[in-house]
C-alpha cells in the first residue's frame, strides 16, 4: 500500500515550497509583563520559553504534515469530477470514475490523512499561543464558567491587558482563512469531512430525498492548506509587535 513515499529530495523540493522561511523568532521573544520580584520573573520567563518552543515544534509538524500531503498529491488524485452520470456500465452513476488504478485511492486515503493531521496541528499552534498570552499576562481561568486555556479564551482575556493585541489576533480569527480552516477541523474533529463523499440523502421539512453526495476535491483542500500558513504568520507577527520584550 505504501510503495509511494517522499525521498529526502522529494521532502526538501516540497519544503522550500512552504511560505514560512522568514518565520523567526527567540525561544525568549515574549516575556512576562507584570510587575514581580527579579526570580519569579525569571522563573515564568523560562516557562514561556518552553511553550515558545513547543509553538516552533507544532508549527514544524503543521510544516511536516503539508509536505506529506502534497507529496501524494502531486502524484496525482483524479477526484474532480468525484462522479459521472449515467455510470459506464449502465449504472445510475460511478463514483471516482477517473480512478483507474490502486495507486490512486492510495494517493487519497495518504492525501486525506495528512490533511487531518495539518488541521489538527494548525489549531494546536494557535492553542499553544492561548498558553503563551496567558504566561505572559499572569491570566486566570474562571473556573465557575468551566475555561480553558485556548486561543479564543486568551483573545476574550487580553481586552483589558493589551487592547491592540486582542484586536490583532480577532482580526485574523475573523478572516475567511481562518473560518475556512477552523470549519475544516470541527467537521474533520466532530460532523462528516468534506474529504469524505456524503451519503447524499437529504431530510428538509420532513421530506427525504436522495441524490449525488456532495464532495471537496485534493485541488481545494491543498489550496486552503497552503493558503493556511498565512494565519501562522499574521499570529506570530502579531504576538512579535504587540508583546513587547523587557530586555
Amino acid at each position: 500500500m505504501l510503495s509511494e513515499h517522499p525521498t529526502t529530495e522529494d521532502y526538501e523540493r516540497i519544503y522550500q515550497q512552504i511560505p514560512l522561511r522568514t518565520l523567526t523568532y527567540s525561544s525568549h521573544q515574549f516575556q512576562y509583563q507584570l510587575r514581580e520580584n527579579p526570580y519569579r520573573i525569571w522563573m515564568i520567563n523560562e516557562q514561556i520559553a518552553h511553550w515558545a518552543e513547543i509553538l516552533w515544534d507544532r508549527i514544524t509538524d503543521v510544516e511536516m504534515s503539508y509536505v506529506f500531503a502534497t507529496f501524494y498529491y502531486e502524484k496525482g488524485i483524479p477526484d474532480d469530477p468525484h462522479f459521472i452520470s449515467p455510470g459506464k456500465a449502465g449504472n445510475s452513476y460511478d463514483l471516482f470514475p477517473h480512478f483507474t488504478e490502486p495507486a490512486h485511492t492510495t494517493r487519497k486515503i495518504m492525501f486525506d490523512y495528512y490533511a487531518d493531521v495539518y488541521y489538527y496541528k494548525l489549531f494546536s499552534t494557535f492553542d499553544t499561543v492561548g498558553h503563551i498570552v496567558f504566561q505572559c499576562y499572569g491570566l486566570t481561568l474562571d473556573e465557575n464558567k468551566n475555561e480553558n486555556v485556548s486561543f479564543k479564551t486568551a483573545i476574550n482575556k487580553l481586552k483589558t491587558v493589551n487592547p491592540a493585541l486582542r484586536r490583532a489576533l480577532l482580526e485574523i480569527k475573523r478572516s475567511s482563512i481562518f473560518k475556512k480552516a477552523d470549519r475544516t477541523r470541527n467537521d474533520t474533529t466532530h460532523n462528516h469531512p468534506a474529504t469524505m463523499v456524503t451519503s447524499g440523502i437529504s431530510v428538509i421539512k420532513q421530506k427525504i430525498s436522495l441524490g449525488i453526495g456532495e464532495y471537496r476535491n485534493s485541488k481545494t483542500t491543498h489550496e486552503q492548506m497552503y493558503d493556511s500558513f498565512q494565519l501562522i504568520v499574521d499570529v506570530v507577527g502579531a504576538l512579535k509587535q504587540h508583546i513587547p520584550r523587557k530586555d
